[in-house]
């Protein structure tokens, strides 16, 4: 027997400063990096003893964070202070 479903994969960072996320609700509420990949419909076989696989479609994503622009912005500044007074 078969059905259709339809997947996604998440994934967070289960730990800082706030302590574990066991869920990604606790993760996104304790501000931890998370991310969600996109939504696959596939046929499953169902019973025992089926093996496990991934669907094709799925795609991947990165829980690397980015730096704000500000703090970029920010960065530039000082590197340029510090340049500037080193020329004097």
């Amino acid at each position: 027997m078969a059905c259709t479903v339809t997947i996604a994969i998440a994934a967070w960072k289960n730990s800082g400063s706030a302590g574990t996320a066991s869920t990604l609700a606790q993760a996104q509420a304790d501000g931890y990096a998370w991310g969600v990949g996109n939504m696959v419909t596939t046929t499953v076989a169902t019973g025992n003893g089926q093996p496990g696989f991934l669907p094709s479609g799925l795609k991947d994503f990165s829980l690397v964070a980015s730096p704000e622009p500000s703090t970029i912005a920010l960065g530039v500044i000082g590197a340029s202070a510090l340049l500037f007074r080193r020329r004097k």
